[in-house]
Parts: structure tokens; sequence; C-alpha cells
């Protein structure tokens, strides 16, 4: 005796439902009653994060008012949606969390100005105490550095060699001592200083294209008089 299907094929049908419901394309429509120049689409809530992806306008294209966008979502969006309008006049109209399985025609109409960004917060350097030169040194040694990395210095090996005190002048007028031991290679006469606290923005090395071996080169950087006693 054969057995009824109905049911199984009935929870067949409501397992496939919501994944068919998810991947049918939608509509916006602007009633903004100003030309849109973007029209973003996302999932919720990557529009709070403020990240709505690209432009899904084809080119030059704009959304006139009362013109309506089909959108097609990609395989396994879901159907909360974060959407976005961006006027010809800078204002926008955003939606979020929008049921696009529910509703297949969104119609968007506020619009306002959009926040302002936040200000990048500024660190200020940390308070290092100064080491100034000793006026009764017998033997000093100046050289120039440059920077190479935050609190890094990179000057010649014969500038520091056998001293044991080493201080900087900084752009903005402080006396900074370096962090010995200084990293060293005597063959290529380069030294690498620690020195806390020291501002400015590291000196960028040449990458492309490469330099070539004999060629003549230049280098430009910010002066420092490094002063150190000598031992006796």
């Amino acid at each position: 005796m054969s057995r009824p299907v109905f049911p199984a094929l009935a929870l067949l049908l409501l397992a496939i439902a919501p994944a068919l419901a998810e991947t049918q394309p939608f509509r916006v429509v602007n009633r903004t009653g100003v030309d849109a120049t973007v029209l973003n689409a996302v999932r919720t809530p990557r529009g709070a994060q403020n990240d709505w992806g690209g432009n899904l306008l084809p080119g030059n294209r704009a959304l006139t008012p009362d013109g309506g966008f089909r959108v097609v979502p990609s395989e396994g969006a879901g159907c909360r949606f974060d959407l976005r309008l961006v006027l010809a006049d800078g204002r926008e109209s955003v939606l979020r969390d929008q049921d696009i399985c529910a509703a297949r025609e969104v119609e968007m109409a506020a619009a306002a100005r959009p926040a302002a960004p936040l200000p990048v917060p500024v660190t200020p350097p940390p308070q290092v105490p100064q080491q100034r030169p000793n006026p009764q040194a017998k033997r000093i040694s100046t050289g120039s550095g440059f920077l190479v990395a935050p609190d890094r210095v990179m000057t010649n090996h014969h500038v520091v060699d056998g001293c044991d005190r080493i201080i900087l002048r900084a752009a903005d007028g402080r006396w900074l001592g370096a962090v010995p031991p200084a990293r060293v290679d005597e063959k290529l006469d380069l030294a690498l200083l620690a020195v806390p606290g020291l501002p400015g923005p590291p000196l960028a090395f040449r990458s492309n294209p490469p330099v070539r071996r004999g060629r003549a080169w230049w280098s430009t950087a910010t002066r420092w008089p490094g002063s150190c006693r000598m031992p006796c």
C-alpha cells in the first residue's frame, strides 16, 4: 500500500521558498525629487559601518526622480539590506535593515546631508626627559642622520664610534638621548640609533626604479647635531 507524500512535499516547498526569495530581484525607486548619481545596496549591517561597496548605477547614468532601478541580489546575500542614494546636490537618502524578501519595491524619499567624518585623533609625542649637551665635555663629535622608522635614526658608524653618550636635537627643538646600545655595521659604516620620543615622518627609501650599481645618487635628510663625550 502506497504512503501519501504530500507532507514531505510541503516541507520541501517551504524550505525552497525562502532561498528563492533571497535571490529574486527587487526595485529601488527614487522619490527624493533630485537625480541620484550613486546607488548602493549592501547586506545589513555593512551600511552602519560605512562600507557601501560599489555604485550599482552603470556608467554616468543617473537615477532620475520617480525612476526605478532593478537590483539582483547575489546568491546567499539574504533578505536584509542597507540602501543608499547619493544625490546630485550632495545629500544622501539612506534606508537600513530593509527586508527585500517581504517588499520587492523600496521607495527612498527622505534625504539629508551626510554627517561630517570624525576628526583623526592626533597622538601627542611622549614626554621624554631632555638630555642637554655637556658643556664640560673635552671631546665632541658631530654628525648628521635621518629618521628611518618611529624613534629610529640612521647615521654613520664613524660618527658614533667610541662615544659613551649620544644626544641629538629634534625638529621641535628638544634635546633627546639615544638609548644604548647602537646597532652598527662597521663594514658598511652604518649605525642605527634608538631615540625615544623623536617626532617626524620617516624618510621613504627608493624602491622603484631600482638604483643601478655605479650610479650617482643624492640623499636629502634633516640634519641634526649629535653630541657625544669621548671616553678619557
